[in-house]
């Protein structure tokens, strides 16, 4: 049976249940605060998406993450949002979102509402990940595409993440790699040493020249000893690696 994250996530963004031991010789270095690269060359393809789920009881219920556009109206974000869906809203948030341009950096401040069809308009999950992949979104011609990147997350690689509180209240942290893809919790997925929070879940994590390198989909704890005794607990962000995945045609 494939593995699927959402079946081990209740919420958007999460830390996992059962903390993860490891050893350490030396504490972690400090995280890095700024982006490595000009945000603004990104900032028009993170979008916020709101998912409405029906529950068994009649009930909806509202989720909220973030996702990232990529060429020919596709939006990456994560599966375990979607469950059940009803209906899918894409908003767009325009140029110079609050906090990336940097002070007086100024702009236009656009804004556009997409709502994706789930009957007229496919979706993809990928198997064995938390991907999920909207196509045919209705995308604003101000909006400049994500690249993507095809270079693996390494131990140490700078990463930038963003995630949406709401469409003009973007969340950056960045930080570095302290378990590469492939050698992480789950396959094909990478751990970054910043935290996240809800409204992450989606959310594109860049490398240091801009390139998208993954999806943020959830927070995971562990209590790391070091080697006079002292233990720590240490928040870390996993991500899905993009790099490998081949997208529809």
């Amino acid at each position: 049976m494939p593995l699927r994250l959402a079946a081990l996530l209740a919420c958007p963004i999460v830390a996992l249940a059962n903390p993860v031991a490891t050893t350490a010789t030396t504490p972690p270095a400090a995280t890095e605060v700024s982006a490595p690269f000009d945000l603004r060359t990104v900032d028009t393809s993170i979008v916020q998406v709101i998912v409405r789920v029906n529950n068994d009881d009649g009930s909806v219920t509202v989720k909220q993450g973030t996702g990232v556009v990529l060429p020919n109206g596709y939006v990456f974000s994560a599966g375990h949002m979607f469950g059940t869906y009803s209906s899918v809203e894409v908003v767009f948030g325009g140029r110079n979102l609050r906090g990336l341009g940097g002070p007086g950096s100024g702009g236009v401040r656009l804004q556009h509402s997409s709502h994706w069809n789930p009957d007229k308009q496919k979706i993809w999950f990928f198997s064995g990940t938390d991907v999920v992949l909207l196509g045919g979104v209705d995308t604003p011609s101000w909006v400049t595409p994500a690249r993507l990147s095809r270079s693996k997350a390494k131990e140490n690689d700078l990463m930038t993440a963003v995630g949406l509180k709401d469409p003009q209240t973007p969340r950056v942290r960045a930080g570095n790699v302290t378990i590469e893809t492939g050698k992480a919790s789950l396959p094909a997925t990478f751990e970054v040493d910043f935290p996240s929070t809800h409204g992450d879940s989606g959310g594109p994590v860049f490398h240091r020249d801009g390139s998208l390198a993954g999806i943020h989909v959830a927070t995971i704890t562990r209590t790391i000893t070091y080697t006079d005794g002292r233990q720590e607990q240490r928040v870390s962000s996993l991500a899905y690696d993009l790099s490998e995945l081949q997208l529809p045609r």
